[in-house]
């Protein structure tokens, strides 16, 4: 709120002036701790009530919170050479219109695996992470806002993109290794051996067969 443009227009409320459609490219980075926990864009402001992290918002305005978005690039750690060049959800396009809804609940379940790179000396030449995910779409549901006479219970959806992520209790260690010469001489050789042994055997098979009649 304190540089995008579109905040800057009235310091006194940031969102009074935004204009409709208008969006947010968003990039950086983040540390976080070696737990379960989720990255999320959604409607309204950001408050800690109680030890609860909740979001305060109009519910009237949650049916018009657009959450069509693309995803560029997300990683968790730095890539390596051998890593795949792009990402699972790298370059991931995601729309939403009137037959999904208009609006609703994003979510990408993440499964964050540890990765050690080990070079052809045995010593760790990086330490990353690789991921595989899941998604869930839930559209929202105008009823939830409205409070409808005969609408069953429960939370309404909250419109946004959740990004959850868990880690893998597993490390995936990949190594280099390079074959040493004396171990290919003797693959060679080893080859070359038994392609005479075999050629010896039928020789001797061809001449007893001749031999016999």
């Amino acid at each position: 709120m304190r540089t995008a443009e579109q905040c800057l227009r009235d310091s006194k409320n940031p969102f009074a002036n935004v204009r409709p459609g208008e969006g947010c490219r968003l990039t950086g980075s983040m540390r976080v701790n070696k737990v379960a926990g989720n990255v999320h864009m959604t409607i309204g402001e950001s408050l800690v009530r109680d030890g609860a992290h909740i979001h305060q918002f109009i519910p009237s305005e949650a049916p018009k919170f657009n959450v069509s978005h693309t995803i560029h690039e997300l990683t968790f750690g730095d890539k390596h050479p051998l890593m795949p060049s792009t990402n699972f959800l790298d370059n991931t396009v995601r729309y939403v219109d009137e037959s999904t809804g208009g609006t609703g609940l994003f979510q990408y379940f993440l499964r964050i695996v540890p990765t050690e790179y080990v070079d052809k000396a045995g010593r760790t030449s990086l330490v990353t992470n690789q991921f595989t995910y899941t998604e869930k779409f839930r559209p929202v549901v105008l009823a939830e806002y409205q409070r409808i006479p005969g609408h069953p219970g429960g939370a309404p959806v909250i419109p946004g993109i959740f990004f959850v992520y868990d880690l893998s209790p597993f490390l995936l260690q990949v190594s280099t290794a390079q074959i040493p010469l004396s171990h290919l001489v003797t693959r060679l050789l080893a080859i070359v051996g038994g392609v005479f042994c075999v050629l010896g055997l039928l020789d001797s098979l061809w001449y007893s067969a001749f031999k016999g009649k």
